[in-house]
């Protein structure tokens, strides 16, 4: 059920590569948002 219309909408999703952006990514595409994703380069991950 998606209880969220987001179609037309553009969400930034910071930390991407972490263990939530991809949730939370995932959510904002089933709600129909453009996704766009960024993260550190994973040289500069401590």
């Amino acid at each position: 059920m998606n209880y969220f219309d987001l179609s037309g909408k553009i969400a930034i999703v910071t930390g991407v590569l972490g263990k939530l952006g991809p949730v939370w990514s995932r959510a904002l595409l089933d709600a129909g948002a453009t996704v766009v994703g960024i993260d550190l380069p994973l040289a500069q991950v401590p």
